[in-house]
């Protein structure tokens, strides 16, 4: 199985230029299609493609989008059905099938897929505020959208723009040094996830006094790009004129989706990190064996639901190559949890990093 990166970062979690991110040869073509957004090319390429390997679900994937881009409901649920069959889709499967029927005005179906994916470890608060298809279950006030917060801009020496939030202890004080977490939602990344994951997996996060937790939110273009790269250094060296940054070190969190910029940022800009750590992470997936056994010595913590079958194969794999390469990891697999690893809400990690 190959969850691959376009997957993750491009069509469900973060937006970036997807023929930047074209890993095989096959679909190369399909990428450059998309971002021109011609789905009637697209699909004719993929049908092409499907013909040959009817088991490449990163094409079925495509496929789905594609249909259902360009209007082609009633073959993008049979395209859909089949995506459901590659171990680890399913999920987004469930999600694409709510965005199906909820753009064809069949809420009620909408809504019992959208549970489906939740169910299943999936959701994007991004998509679920901006898609169209959505529109009749936002209406219906069925999602439970977190308040939104007031981000800061940052703008960059290159002019990309990061919002951000910091969360701040109780009786913060200026004059203090403090351990810096720079934590990455989950979904595309955007203003919709980062609300959430403040009101639900940073709650409490005032209690622990040695921690400031900082929120960023995806720049215009997503993260994976060497602009947004930048400007997230830009950040870092932000917050340390702002506030006293323990040893002037960041740890980075991923959750989920925002798991791929958490591993790739503390890899590019290693003098800005002390350690990562991922939440049911996919992306591990995309990295090769020999990558992961040179993986250096920062510190690696993972979680991963004992109930999500494919996280689970994903992480034990990872977690495998990394001690080998002798990198410093701490590997958990949470017992009687939901894929989305509900027990670890409430900053229960800060807690799990240690005071």
């Amino acid at each position: 199985m190959k969850l691959k990166s376009l997957i993750f970062t491009a069509l469900l979690g973060l937006s970036t230029t997807l023929s930047a991110v074209a890993e095989q040869a096959s679909l190369r073509s399909v990428y450059y299609s998309i971002d021109a957004e011609k789905w009637t090319q697209v699909i004719n390429k993929l049908d092409k493609i499907l013909k040959d390997d009817d088991q490449y679900a990163d094409a079925w994937y495509l496929y789905v989008d594609a249909l259902f881009r360009n209007g082609d409901y009633i073959k993008a649920i049979q395209a859909n059905r089949k995506l459901t069959t590659f171990k680890g889709y399913d999920q987004y499967a469930e999600f694409y099938s709510a965005m199906i029927y909820g753009i064809q005005g069949q809420n009620d179906k909408a809504q019992k897929h959208l549970d489906a994916a939740n169910k299943a470890g999936y959701i994007n608060y991004d998509k679920l505020k901006t898609e169209a298809a959505f529109a009749g279950i936002r209406k219906q006030g069925k999602i439970d959208f977190a308040p939104e917060q007031n981000y800061q801009v940052l703008t960059a020496h290159n002019g990309v723009k990061i919002p951000y939030t910091v969360l701040l202890p109780n009786h913060f004080d200026q004059s203090k040094t403090y351990k810096a977490l720079l934590a990455y939602p989950d979904g595309s990344g955007g203003k919709a996830s980062a609300d959430w994951s403040i009101k639900h997996l940073w709650k409490n996060h005032e209690q622990y006094k040695d921690w400031i937790v900082i929120v960023p939110v995806a720049p215009k273009d997503g993260w994976i790009n060497h602009p947004s790269h930048h400007a997230l250094n830009d950040l870092m060296k932000h917050m340390r004129k702002e506030y006293k940054v323990k040893d002037n070190l960041f740890h980075a969190l991923g959750y989920r989706s925002g798991s791929r910029p958490a591993v790739t940022f503390s890899r590019m800009s290693q003098s800005y990190f002390t350690s990562v750590t991922t939440v049911g992470a996919y992306m591990w997936e995309n990295w090769k064996q020999k990558d992961l056994t040179r993986f250096g010595d920062m510190p690696v913590t993972m979680y991963v639901a004992k109930t999500d079958e494919a996280g689970l194969e994903i992480n034990r794999q990872a977690n495998q190559y990394l001690n080998k390469g002798n990198t410093p990891v701490s590997y958990t697999e949470v017992d009687g949890d939901t894929p989305r690893l509900e027990s670890l809400y409430d900053s229960k990690l800060l807690a799990m990093m240690g005071q």
